[in-house]
């Protein structure tokens, strides 16, 4: 199933938090390979693949079960709980 992480993290309250959006940060952290094994090339260049297709798909994408579990590594490896929770709620969700 296709997911859109163009989402502003909320706040607390539930406001949005303009700035970087999901995908914005998730791409970054897998391109610098933030949570990603560090001796494991096959998830290191899925890690890199995927960062790339959610540039160039402007954060909508179809992971894979094994690019699921990417985001969710990345995403607790560079950010708060509070952001990390909300990631991993929306990809819960739309996950099939």
């Amino acid at each position: 199933m296709k997911v859109d992480l163009n989402k502003n993290f909320k706040d607390i309250a539930g406001a949005d938090i303009p700035g970087e959006t999901m995908a914005d940060t998730i791409s970054k952290g897998l391109f610098l390979g933030r949570g990603v094994s560090v001796v494991d090339a096959g998830e290191k260049y899925a890690a890199y693949k995927l960062s790339t297709r959610l540039i160039a798909d402007r954060g909508v994408v179809e992971p894979t079960d094994l690019e699921f579990d990417l985001i969710r590594k990345v995403a607790a490896a560079v950010l708060t709980p509070g952001a990390f929770g909300q990631i991993v709620d929306y990809l819960d969700a739309n996950r099939l």
